[in-house]
């Protein structure tokens, strides 16, 4: 594992997510790695065909303003809490957040992800289980998972 030369930092933009991107941070820092900051955005549902027109309008608004506001708060975010010239990319990308994830450690080569054991919870949660789970069961590349303070 060692050397580590690229840390990926996914985060859901909750209190609970924010411990593991600071212990990200001071990673990347003591180890002069590059940091890749990724929010997962999970896909909308496509339009059915017979109700195409004005409906795939609006959803194709509704995604566009979700990626610019979701962009705009992981810049918001990286430029609190990642320090001046530490390599550092804000990225965005649309799927099923622990596969695309996954995925993500995979092809942008990391060396180690870093992930809040506790993020946004609720009924999804229930349903889905726990993304820093399936990413700890499907991920190739380490995972340092991070226990986030109970916020309750």
């Amino acid at each position: 594992m060692l050397p580590v030369k690229k840390i990926l930092a996914p985060t859901d933009f909750s209190e609970r997510s924010l411990p593991a991107l600071d212990l990200a941070v001071e990673l990347a820092e003591h180890f002069s790695a590059e940091l890749v900051v990724l929010h997962v955005i999970r896909d909308l549902p496509n339009a059915y065909p017979a109700a195409a027109g004005e409906m795939a309008m609006t959803v194709e608004i509704h995604r566009e303003a979700l990626l610019e506001q979701s962009q705009k708060t992981l810049d918001e975010l990286v430029s609190q809490r990642v320090p001046d010239g530490l390599p550092c990319t804000a990225a965005i990308a649309w799927g099923r957040p622990a596969e695309t994830i996954v995925e993500r450690a995979a092809d942008d080569g990391a060396d180690l992800v870093v992930i809040a054991t506790r993020g946004a919870t609720g009924l999804s949660r229930f349903v889905s289980g726990s993304v820093t789970e399936r990413v700890v069961r499907l991920s190739e590349v380490p995972v340092l998972t991070v226990q986030a303070e109970d916020l309750d």
